[in-house]
């Protein structure tokens, strides 16, 4: 057990990638909360704030790892 470093003098390293799990579980929230309008306020209103939702995220710039935005 000698060969191992103390806790404190380790390099930090990798750390696991959770960006798919993320987007998964964003995506189930966004269509509970998508359905739940549905139901309070009608097809309409849900279609319309999936609309606005569609066109914040165009807005948002996505350039920072050379990924370009979809026309």
């Amino acid at each position: 057990m000698q060969n191992q470093m103390p806790q404190q003098n380790r390099p930090p390293g990798r750390v696991q990638d959770y960006t798919l799990p993320f987007l998964v579980a964003f995506g189930v929230v966004l269509f509970c909360v998508l359905g739940f309008v549905w139901a309070l306020y009608g097809f309409v209103p849900a279609l319309a704030a999936a609309y606005l939702i569609d066109q914040w995220i165009k807005l948002k710039p996505l350039h920072r790892n050379g990924i370009k935005p979809r026309d």
